[in-house]
């Protein structure tokens, strides 16, 4: 989650350093106003404090990942690919046959509630 946050900051900050050239570009040729290159300037300032956020929430997520996992806390975490689900194209049925096959106090509690 966090490593897509701040993928989506990096790709914001571009845009908006692209905004902010356009806005000082009309500034400068008396079409735009100030107000708008300002702005712009806001808008990246609160994106670098969310990006310095998002790093350090990211260091503490892999510090205790490495705590929980026994390992030096300055270890590289290599985040996960995304993950694939497999489609299961089974019917409710088939689902509570598998339950009480694997678990077979359900039977015992059907019993009790029919």
């Amino acid at each position: 989650f966090v490593g897509r946050s701040l993928e989506i900051n990096a790709r914001l900050t571009d845009i908006l350093n692209q905004l902010l050239r356009v806005a000082e570009t009309r500034y400068s040729t008396g079409r735009g106003l100030q107000q708008d290159v300002l702005q712009a300037q806001v808008e990246l300032s609160k994106l670098l404090d969310e990006k310095i956020t998002l790093k350090k929430k990211r260091r503490t997520l892999e510090n205790r990942i490495n705590e929980l996992l026994n390992r030096d806390s300055f270890s590289p975490v290599i985040p996960a690919q995304d993950l694939s689900f497999p489609d299961l194209m089974l019917d409710v049925k088939e689902l509570q046959n598998r339950a009480t096959k694997f678990y077979p106090g359900l039977s015992i509690r059907q019993a009790d509630i029919d």
